[in-house]
């Protein structure tokens, strides 16, 4: 399984498990307790359940327009997977391969940029400067 993890810092890693993390483990990476994000691409985030309330520091991958109050920003380190199975079960992303892999990650990027008026096409070639290979 291989997943996501988008840090504020701008920078994005990809972990690859041999099983679904633990509890503990999601809650490590996002610092606290998790919420589970339904992206429009159909794709999952789990970030961090009380990153608003703690003033955490916007996660620049994962700032978009949601069409009813002009944003869905999600604050903090957040961990993204493909979506999930028919039992409710998150998947990573090998069974797209590499390459949707990536096209999933920027098609995100994109958006946010898009959504904040910036170049979506820019902000998809800073991240691939920053991205580690799928």
């Amino acid at each position: 399984m291989r997943i996501i993890i988008y840090r504020t810092t701008g920078e994005c890693e990809i972990m690859h498990l041999t099983e679904f993390p633990q509890l503990e483990t999601l809650q490590k990476i996002v610092g606290g307790y998790i919420e589970l994000v339904r992206l429009p691409d159909g794709t999952d985030i789990y970030a961090n359940e009380d990153g608003l309330l703690n003033s955490l520091p916007p996660n620049p991958y994962l700032w978009f327009n949601d069409g009813i109050d002009g944003s869905m920003n999600i604050v903090g380190d957040a961990i993204h997977f493909k979506g999930c199975d028919d039992d409710g079960n998150s998947l990573g992303f090998d069974d797209v391969g590499p390459l949707p892999m990536r096209e999933a990650a920027k098609s995100i990027v994109a958006m946010n940029a898009n959504a904040r008026g910036e170049d979506g096409d820019e902000a998809v070639r800073k991240m691939e400067s920053r991205l580690c290979q799928m």
